[in-house]
This record gives structure tokens, C-alpha cells and sequence, in this order.
């Protein structure tokens, strides 16, 4: 089977974040703690700002030089959400950048702010093919038109499509499974032509030609949208679920190999047989290059240990299949619907005590909790989610002052080899701009 090509990127990334004192910061221009990996510290201004993060009142922007790095906001606008929440969104332009990690960080580190949570962040999987050559406006058109030779969905098949009427055919450019609202999303669209249409984004043609994609052919775009429900994964090794937090995603490979964890779940299709009877009998078709085994399963991550919804499910199918039975006429037809309607009452019955021993079940464990909370005088969850916050930035913190240590005795041993000290172009002279490019700095 023909490989594929492809170009793996983060297309969207905010955080939330703990502010400390619940204000915004005092400074219109600062320099950043930690230096980069020549020992540059950059120099960030904060100014107004022309895009806005919803749910906040105060809104700024982080420069860099003349580069905008990231939108920041703080103070949010619902009283009941806690008032030291803040968010950053990084800039598109940046997250194509390969140290974009370490711009997050600086800022952040630079700001002062705990990072807790991702609110938002979208994994993009570009190319010209799918897996054995197929075309993807190809896929497109059969899963949305044709019965035979078309492919299905694992999953829910339920789908919004934006498409192009033309006078002989109809061009289908974009198409979305999942709603919104939802924890995960996932879309697939043409990326030449929104770029071409709407607004060109120079660093994404750059990260094509990088990844050697053809230049006279359409690039199509699977995108895989995650919010706060959808961060949930589960190792296949030990079972253990934790959530997807920014650091997993530092590096091209681990971007990589994120998208094919949640494009293994999300991005699944059959193929239709008509000598098929049941779905189950469909055999499973690859369109993205996801052979790798994944050591994660994605999970929605739920406050509540019963939501209810496959009980709403089947009440609501018991309620019609009542009302259908009501407006038919035939035999033993109110015998019917007295077993259906004791069915029902049970069914509820069983409803309520489910969601009792679920309210018990939270009541027990909170009080557990306050008991061995005031025992050991622990302190609370949002002060015990600040102290691993900052012990993540210190290993991280570490972990960087390791590698420019060990750096740089490489570098000194190289220049003794050599004669004379080391030399790279991006040296102190020299610093790391947003877009890749270099400019000297002013001695």
C-alpha cells in the first residue's frame, strides 16, 4: 500500500491559568527570567489588544520585537468562576515555530502565572493523499453520496457538510463530526483553498514544504479539536487516566503521535459491503497513516460518576414506542400497553435508586475527603493543584539548566579540539525570532 506524506502541527493552543493575587500585571515591558538556549533573555511588551478571549474582562497582548507572540486576559466575567483565572492563547504564527514550547513557557514564566489546564487546543494532520493514493475530495464525496463502495463511521455518523453548488456537480469543501459543545471535534476541509479564499498564513505553506508535500496539489487538512471534556486519556499499560497537559505536546514527534492517539478513536471509517448485513460485519478501512500502537485511549472526563444519558435513551424509547402502540388498533393491544406501562414504572423506579446511591456515593467520598483533610491538615485541592504546578516548572527548570550545562562543555570541548572557541549563527549576537528568521541584536 502507498505511504503517506504529511505535515503534523498544533493549529490552536490556550491555557488556563492561576493568577496570583487575581490581578493583571503591573509592567508594560520585562525581561524574561530564563534565558533561551544561546543564554538570550527576551524582552516582552504588553499592549492592547485588537483579539479578545471570551469570558474575561481584561485583554492584552504579549510582543515580541514587533511580533505578536500571544493574546492574555484575566478577570473573568461570570462571578462564580474562580476570580484568579486567566488564559493565554498562543498565536498561530508561533505554533509553527519549532521552540514554540519554550516561548510558551517563557512568557508564562515571565508573566508569573500557574499554567492548569488546557481550555482548548487543536492537533492538524496535513497532506495531498490519503493512505494508498486515495484522493481525499474523493473520500469526501463517497462517505457523503454514494451507498455502494462508500465508507461509514465508527462511531456516530452524524455530520454538518459545507459545500460548493456548481452548475454540473457539487464540490464539497469542509465537513464536521461532532458538535461543538462537544469534548472532542473533528473536521476535514481543504486548507489550500481556505488559505487561498480567505487568509493566506505563509508559515503553513513553509511547514508543507518542510514536509515535502506537492505544491500543485490541493493540501487537505484533518483537524482534531479538544476542549476540557476530551483531554481525558487512559493508558492501555496500567490503566491510569490523566489529562493532556502542554508539556506532551513540546516536540513534532509527540504532536505526531497525540493526533494518531485521538485520530485512532475519532477517525475511524468502514468500508460498506452491500452483502453486509449487520455494521459490525464492515471491515475497517486505513485513510491516515496511524500503524503505530497507541499507548493512550482517549476518555471524556465527567465530574459526575452517573451522567444519566443511557437512561434518558431508553425512557425516551419506551415513551415513544407507548405513544406508537396508543394510535394502533389491534388485538390485546390494551394488555400491551399495561405491561409496557409497568415496564416504565419499574424502569423509573430503578432510575432513582441509581441516582441515590450516586448522591451517596459523592456525599461519602466528599466527606471522606474534608475528614482526612482536616486529620492531616492538608491543604485543599486548588493549593495542592498550585504546589504540582510549580514542581513541574521546576523540573522543567532543571531539566533546561542540565541541557545548556552539558551544551555547553560540548561546545568548549569542541573549541580545544579545534583551536579556538565555538561558533554558531544564533549566537549572543543573534536571536530567535517568532518566524524563524534571525536579526542581530544591538550591541
Amino acid at each position: 500500500m502507498k505511504g503517506q506524506r504529511a505535515s503534523y502541527s498544533v493549529d490552536w493552543l490556550q491555557l488556563f491559568c492561576s493568577v496570583p493575587g487575581a490581578e493583571e500585571p503591573q509592567w508594560i515591558e520585562k525581561v524574561s527570567p530564563q534565558g533561551d538556549a544561546w543564554g538570550n533573555h527576551r524582552t516582552y511588551r504588553i499592549v492592547p489588544s485588537s483579539h479578545f478571549i471570551k469570558g474575561y474582562t481584561w485583554q492584552r497582548e504579549i510582543l515580541y520585537k514587533q511580533y505578536t507572540i500571544a493574546n492574555i486576559a484575566c478577570q473573568p466575567v461570570n462571578k462564580e468562576h474562580r476570580k484568579d483565572g486567566g488564559a493565554i492563547k498562543l498565536n498561530n504564527a508561533v505554533l509553527y515555530v519549532a521552540d514554540w514550547y519554550f516561548i510558551l513557557m517563557d512568557v508564562i514564566a515571565t508573566l508569573q502565572w500557574q499554567p492548569l489546564n488546557i481550555t482548548r487546543v487543536d492537533l492538524a494532520c496535513d497532506f495531498n493523499y490519503m493512505m494508498g493514493g486515495l484522493d481525499p475530495a474523493t473520500f469526501l464525496r463517497k462517505y457523503v453520496c454514494k451507498q455502494k463502495a462508500s465508507y461509514l463511521r465508527v462511531g456516530s455518523n452524524k455530520f454538518c457538510l459545507y459545500a460548493q453548488k456548481e452548475m454540473r456537480c457539487t464540490i464539497y469543501d469542509s465537513i464536521r463530526w461532532g458538535s461543538r459543545q462537544s469534548g472532542v471535534s473533528v473536521y476535514m476541509y481543504n486548507k489550500t483553498k481556505e488559505l487561498t479564499e480567505q487568509k493566506d498564513k505563509p508559515w503553513i505553506r513553509d511547514a508543507w514544504v518542510k514536509a515535502q508535500l506537492s505544491s500543485t496539489r490541493p493540501v487537505w487538512r484533518v483537524e482534531i479539536s479538544i476542549t476540557s471534556q476530551g483531554l481525558g486519556l487512559k493508558s492501555m499499560y496500567n490503566s491510569l487516566i490523566h489529562s493532556l497537559f502542554v508539556d506532551e505536546l513540546r516536540s513534532p514527534d509527540l504532536c505526531r503521535d497525540m493526533f494518531k492517539v485521538y485520530a485512532a478513536k475519532y477517525f475511524r471509517f468502514l468500508r460498506t459491503d452491500p452483502k453486509a448485513k449487520r455494521k459490525r460485519d464492515l471491515k475497517e478501512v486505513a485513510l491516515l497513516d496511524l500503524v503505530t500502537e497507541s499507548p493512550y485511549k482517549p476518555v471524556t472526563l465527567s465530574e459526575s460518576h452517573d451522567t444519566g444519558r443511557m437512561e434518558r435513551i431508553v425512557s425516551n424509547k419506551l415513551s415513544k414506542l407507548y405513544e406508537y402502540i396508543c394510535v394502533r388498533d389491534f388485538t390485546d393491544k390494551y394488555v400491551m400497553l399495561d405491561a409496557l406501562s409497568k415496564v416504565m414504572q419499574l424502569y423509573n423506579f430503578h432510575h432513582n435508586i441509581k441516582a441515590e446511591v450516586s448522591a451517596g456515593y459523592n456525599a461519602l467520598e466528599d466527606s471522606i475527603a474534608d475528614q482526612i483533610t482536616s486529620v492531616f491538615r492538608l491543604p485543599d485541592k486548588e493549593a495542592m493543584r498550585t504546589q504540582l504546578n510549580k514542581a513541574r516548572a521546576d523540573i522543567e527548570e532543571w531539566h533546561s539548566l542540565a541541557s545548556q550545562l552539558a551544551r555547553r562543555v560540548i561546545n568548549q570541548q569542541a573549541g580545544k579540539a579545534r583551536g579556538k572557541g565555538s561558533h554558531h549563527p544564533m549566537h549572543a549576537g543573534h536571536a530567535s525570532t517568532p518566524c524563524g528568521s534571525t536579526e542581530p541584536q544591538k550591541p
